[in-house]
């Protein structure tokens, strides 16, 4: 590829140039912060692209490369090539997520997670209609647990839940870790 024939969005999240980074099927593109980078090597040349601001975490990427892409006599692809399935971004924003994460529990199975220190909140519904009473973290897992014996627990930073299986019918109002095992009460 002839490197003054790869282009990019540079300027705002319009989708231009011959190679194009989207999370929302090219409705919108990534910003880079500079036009491609191109390997000095002759053959298998890789361009580098790089982002004008942080990628969103637990966001799936796909790449277009548009016909705008020559070779170096000038010869156009083929055809355009899209990436079909994309690049997914880590689940959460830092290399060290236990730090700063933060979960509450509520009604009707309600989840919130905080990755920043509590500064804002997203919502992570556990996909359950059963009150959730008290939530604990220890060997990086969360458990929640609830109404009617109800537990539930995340091993990704409370992005998502699963059930846990229980004999306890009653309601469960708190649960607590410490020295390598959880204590569930209802009091």
């Amino acid at each position: 590829m002839g490197p003054s024939y790869i282009t990019t969005n540079t300027s705002d999240t319009y989708c231009a140039g011959s190679i194009r980074v989207s999370s929302d099927n090219f409705s919108s593109c990534v910003r880079m912060s500079s036009e491609p980078t191109a390997s000095n090597s002759n053959f298998n040349q890789t361009f580098t692209l790089n982002p004008y601001d942080n990628l969103s975490y637990d966001t799936t990427y796909k790449v277009r490369v548009t016909t705008g892409a020559k070779d170096v006599l000038g010869n156009p692809l083929s055809s355009q090539y899209d990436d079909s399935s994309g690049y997914k971004t880590s689940s959460y924003p830092s290399s060290s997520p236990i730090s700063g994460v933060f979960v509450g529990a509520g009604k009707y199975g309600k989840e919130v997670r905080s990755i920043d220190n509590g500064t804002s909140w997203d919502n992570e519904t556990c996909q359950i209609l059963t009150d959730l009473y008290g939530v604990t973290y220890g060997n990086d897992t969360f458990v929640a647990v609830g109404a009617s014996g109800k537990i539930v627990r995340s091993t990704d930073n409370a992005s998502s839940w699963n059930n846990s299986t229980s004999r306890i019918t009653s309601d469960i109002n708190g649960v607590t870790f410490g020295n390598n095992s959880s204590f569930c009460g209802s009091w």
